[in-house]
C-alpha cells in the first residue's frame, strides 16, 4: 500500500481554502482507485468474522458490523454497528436492510462496476469502500462505520441473502 499526499484548494472570493490528507492508493494487484474522501482509513482493516446461513459479523480493531436474518421479516435484515472511540466513548446503531439493499451496500449482483450506490440513512459505497449508515468526515469519532469489501465478505453477503431465499421458498411452499 502507497500513501500519498493530495492536496485539495479552491478559490472563494479572495480567500483561498486548502485542504490536504493523506490518500492512500492500492497497489497493482488490489487496485489504483483512491480511497473517497469520507472513508476511514480503518476501513481496510475490516475482516470477516463469524458467518454462516443466519448473520455475518465484520470486525475490526475498533469497530463491528453485524448482519442479522429477521426472524420476523423473512428478506429483511437487522444492521447492526458498533463503534469505539477514545475515552470510553462509542458510537452505534441499527437499520433494517431489505435483501435489495444488503445485495446494493456489498455489490453482490452487480458488482462494483456500477461504480457508487446508495441508500439514504443506510449505507454509501464507492467501489469496495463502503460506509454505513452514511458517510462521515473520515476521522476518528465519526458516528459511522466505514469498510473496504474484499471478495471474501462479499461472498459471505452472498451466501447469507442466498440462504434468506431459501428460507422464504421453504415457507411458501
Amino acid at each position: 500500500m502507497l500513501t500519498f499526499l493530495l492536496v485539495l484548494s479552491s478559490v472563494t472570493g479572495s480567500s483561498r481554502n486548502v485542504l490536504s490528507r493523506s490518500v492512500q492508493m492500492r497497489t497493482a494487484k488490489e487496485t489504483t482507485t483512491r480511497h473517497p474522501i469520507w472513508f476511514h482509513p480503518r476501513g481496510d482493516t475490516m475482516k470477516l468474522g463469524e458467518a454462516n446461513s443466519s448473520h455475518v459479523t465484520i470486525e475490526g480493531p475498533a469497530a463491528e458490523l453485524k448482519i442479522t436474518s429477521s426472524a420476523s421479516r423473512i428478506l429483511d435484515f437487522d444492521v447492526e454497528w458498533n463503534i469505539r472511540h477514545e475515552n470510553y466513548e462509542s458510537s452505534s446503531g441499527v437499520r433494517i436492510f431489505c435483501s435489495t439493499e444488503i445485495d446494493s451496500a456489498f455489490g453482490v449482483t452487480r458488482g462494483f462496476e456500477d461504480g457508487a450506490s446508495h441508500q439514504n440513512s443506510h449505507f454509501i459505497r464507492f467501489g469496495r469502500f463502503l460506509n454505513v449508515p452514511c458517510q462521515g468526515t473520515s476521522m476518528d469519532g465519526d458516528p459511522n462505520i466505514s469498510i473496504f469489501i474484499t471478495d471474501e465478505i462479499q461472498k459471505a453477503i452472498r451466501d447469507l441473502l442466498e440462504a434468506a431465499t431459501k428460507r422464504m421458498s421453504t415457507q411458501a411452499t
